[in-house]
């Protein structure tokens, strides 16, 4: 990456993070001190990869912000654009108020009846983890449910995985086969001590042991031996096939590792490969060699080593890396790294080279050369990078960068210049310069190249960055100078807002058009937030009408909450180009029991036994001791059923739509409510 570029990104990393850390500036310090801050900032904006611009996906409902733990999803039910149901989801819980059964049936319109769907069971350990999942799918030729898909998991008491298996159903057999299987111990450091994998016969119809391996560790954690098995199925045994030893010096770095194999026919053990390391006094690598065992020589065949130099302050300063030339017995070098630092330990050149087998000597690849000084209001920092000339044998310029960084470490400019190899000189290439307003933040960049006829900068382009009153990024204007009209010409744009709260509502992108002499929609996201932080809608463009001048949609969503806060509708939108504007595409509406999980709080009946649940044509309620006021209601409250009941009596479903419901029983010796579910 050329200078120029690399300082961009550098003065991007920068001010970024002057807008996350407000104390980064007015750092202070020595000018080692700030030439670390900015390689460090240069450092980690390298590393952050940029995030593409894609659907926002509202958190699905029990999982929001918003969520209260008294408050249980009951069901859901989708509608498409038009109003007509396509389906529903019904949940139950555990004691706990973790989820247990999910069902989704789909509405059949023609005989306005509710078919079961797909079903999910869960089971959990008395801990909470999640110890199994069934998938079940409904056959609709044998009209029962047929499981698809198992998982199991089982955990110790630190909760760390101790086995997990997956199954899934055979499609053509229908028959649920294992996929995976693994098991899994641990020693007191919490660390493998042993993993074992199985495989599904088919014949059986069972698990069979695979491979597993063991591990010994010492005192402090480091692996000391690993034990290779393969399962013997004729015998029903294991066969220690394979090991591996390692010794550690007192820093803990692996000083000796040896790799070995048994022979099947005499059961002993031979030797495969070693690697041996040695350190100096600090604990710094100095030498690793590896070696192969040749079996049918008889001897080993050395394979890699490398050698490792440090200055006196433990700065590494020469990495040789060798591969051994069988046919010759001899070391070939294949890579070499030199590096040289200054007074502080801050790495001031770097140099790679390459071993040229045809001339036994090594090549240069690539060197850089860094330099920071103090100046009057600032620092100048140099970076030149140079290639290897292969006529000379020497190292020739190739580009360099002059950047000039204020006291708070903030970029004022860069210049840049290629090496002129028959001139002997350097050449101007590329300019940029950057301003900030008060709070430091960047308001323009500006771009130069250098003009040879002229012997001057000529402008190339211009962005400008606004920001809004409290800072927030406003909008950015990218321009391109144009030398014939003498003018600015306008190239890309982007605004963006944010609410009082910080969250931004607003991200439009637009490409000028130079035939129209105007903006053209890119894409754009709108968002809108409640005061905790939720997104309430989404709106996303990625086309522009260029009849309508204006945009059009790809994608909305909006969502309602009720009055505890909760998810109570989702709807989705597609864009309509007849008219012009959105239209639902399908609706989720959201229905929950604010049931304590282990009982209403207003409950005073004792013994009382409903079932069976879910109901389906009846309902019975047992432990009645008399006659008591039963009321049935909707969650939304509307009364499906009331009447006086006693015990043992058959109430009569037949009229009721499958659902959740409250059941209210109202009698002297108390008072009682209880969600039921009737398919």
């Amino acid at each position: 990456m050329k200078k120029t570029a690399t300082f961009l990104l550098l003065f991007t990393a920068v001010t970024v993070l002057m807008a996350e850390n407000p104390s980064a500036k007015n750092s202070s310090g020595s000018v080692q001190e700030k030439f670390m801050i900015y390689q460090s900032k240069l450092s980690e904006f390298k590393s952050t990869k940029p995030i593409a611009s894609e659907k926002i996906v509202l958190q699905k409902a029990g999982t929001s912000k918003t969520d209260i733990d008294t408050a249980l999803l009951d069901s859901t039910i989708h509608r498409n654009g038009i109003g007509t149901i396509l389906k529903k989801s019904l949940f139950t819980y555990n004691q706990a108020g973790k989820i247990i059964t999910e069902l989704e049936l789909k509405s059949d319109s023609v005989k306005n009846i509710w078919t079961n769907y797909i079903k999910h069971e869960y089971e959990y350990d008395m801990n909470g983890y999640q110890t199994l999942i069934k998938t079940y799918y409904w056959d609709v030729a044998k009209l029962n449910w047929f499981c698809g898909e198992m998982y199991e998991r089982t955990y110790n008491s630190e909760g760390k995985l101790t086995m997990g298996a997956d199954y899934a159903i055979g499609w053509m057999d229908y028959i649920l086969k294992g996929k995976s299987k693994y098991e899994y111990t641990y020693d007191e450091h919490g660390a493998y001590a042993s993993v074992c994998s199985y495989y599904w016969d088919g014949t059986t119809a069972s698990w069979t042991a695979s491979n597993k391996n063991e591990t010994t560790r010492n005192s402090q954690g480091d692996e000391i031996l690993i034990l290779y098995y393969l399962w013997d199925k004729t015998n029903s045994t294991w066969v220690n096939t394979d090991k591996t030893e390692n010794s550690f010096d007192s820093y803990r770095n692996l000083s000796t590792q040896q790799t070995y194999s048994r022979d099947s026919n005499t059961s002993d053990w031979t030797m495969t490969y070693k690697l041996t390391n040695s350190y100096n006094a600090q604990g710094n690598l100095l030498l690793s060699q590896s070696s192969i065992w040749d079996k049918e020589a008889g001897v080993w065949v050395n394979q890699l080593k490398q050698v490792k130099e440090y200055d006196a302050k433990g700065n590494n300063t020469l990495n040789v890396s060798y591969s051994w030339d069988v046919a010759d017995s001899v070391w070939v070098g294949t890579s070499k790294t030199e590096a040289t630092y200054d007074s502080e330990g801050i790495q001031t050149s770097t140099a790679e080279y390459s071993w040229d087998s045809s001339s036994s000597q090594w090549i240069g690849s690539m060197k850089m050369e860094s330099s920071l000084q103090k100046v009057a209001d600032g620092f100048s920092l140099l970076q030149t990078t140079y290639l290897w000339d292969m006529t000379n044998s020497a190292w020739i310029g190739y580009n360099r960068s002059e950047n000039k960084i204020n006291n708070d470490t903030i970029p004022v400019y860069s210049i840049s210049q290629n090496w002129n190899n028959e001139l002997k000189q350097w050449e101007n290439s590329s300019k940029m310069e950057f301003t900030y307003n008060h709070s430091k933040n960047m308001t323009s960049m500006l771009t130069y190249t250098w003009d040879q006829g002229t012997s001057g900068w000529i402008a190339s382009s211009k962005s400008e960055f606004l920001y809004d009153s409290e800072g927030n990024p406003n909008g950015t204007v990218n321009m391109t100078w144009d030398a014939t009209a003498v003018s600015w010409i306008n190239v890309y744009k982007q605004d963006l807002r944010f609410d009082e709260y910080g969250n931004k509502i607003l991200d439009a992108t637009y490409m000028w058009n130079t035939s129209s002499a105007s903006w053209i929609g890119n894409s754009k996201t709108e968002t809108v937030y409640d005061q905790k932080g939720n997104i309430l809608q989404y709106e996303q463009y990625t086309q522009w009408n260029s009849t309508r001048n204006d945009w059009v949609g790809s994608y909305k969503q909006v969502r309602k909450l009720n009055a505890q806060g909760k998810i109570s509708r989702d709807t989705t939108f597609v864009w309509n180009n007849n008219i012009f504007d959105w239209t639902v595409k399908q609706s989720i509406a959201y229905y929950y029991s604010n049931e304590d999980p282990s009982g209403f709080s207003d409950n005073t009946f004792t013994g009382i036994r409903i079932y069976p649940i879910p109901a389906k044509d009846y309902l019975l309620i047992d432990g009645l001791t008399e006659k008591v006021h039963l009321e049935i209601c909707d969650l939304a409250g509307k009364i499906i059923m009331q009447g006086e009941v006693v015990n043992g009596e058959k109430i009569q479903l037949n009229d009721f739509t499958g659902g959740v419901y409250l059941l209210k029983i109202d009698g002297n010796a108390g008072r009682l409510t209880r969600k039921i579910v009737v398919q």
